[in-house]
This record gives C-alpha cells, structure tokens and sequence, in this order.
C-alpha cells in the first residue's frame, strides 16, 4: 500500500471551517480537472460520473499525473478502471488521500 506525505500534501484542505473545507474541494475538483484536458480529456457539466474508458496506459498517465500534482501516492488498490473509472472517482480519491 502507499503512503500519503500528510504535510505536503494538499495544504488548502487543512482549514478551520466547513466553509473553507467546501472551497478547498473545489479547488482539487478544479485542478483535476485541468489536469485531464492537460491528458487530453475534456470532462463536459453533466458528465462528471461517466465512464471515461481508460485504456491501462492512460489510466496510469492519469495516476501519475495526481501524484506529481498533489504531491501524493496512490495506493495499488485503487490502481484499476474499476476503482478510477470516471471523473468524480479521481475527485473522491485526491480528496480522500489529502485528509
């Protein structure tokens, strides 16, 4: 399993209030988003749960890109089309790993 560097980690999630915390979401929500037109894929309103249909290469393109992005690592469990099949799973998954 990897291991998540807390302290570097996604710095805007460690806030104070809910309110904070909701803006900080949206923000990670935000740069992945960025990050996948940067890959080539291009997430429309509406489409956030769609099955993106990553091939193995692109799905790992998109799991190093989180990392270098975040500054984290992602565990092998969630290292399939299964686990990361759309764009909100990729969204659950920076915010679970970032807190």
């Amino acid at each position: 399993m990897g291991r998540v560097n807390k302290d570097i980690c996604c710095e805007t999630l460690k806030t104070k209030t809910w309110e904070d915390t909701f803006v900080s979401v949206e923000t990670i929500r935000e740069k992945v988003k960025d990050m996948f037109e940067e890959n080539g894929l291009v997430i429309f309103p509406g489409e956030e749960d769609a099955s993106l249909d990553l091939d193995s290469l692109r799905l790992i393109s998109l799991v190093v890109a989180v990392e270098n992005t975040f500054e984290i690592e992602v565990p092998e469990q969630y290292l399939s089309q299964a686990m990361l099949s759309s764009y909100n799973d990729f969204c659950d998954l920076v915010v679970m790993l970032c807190r």
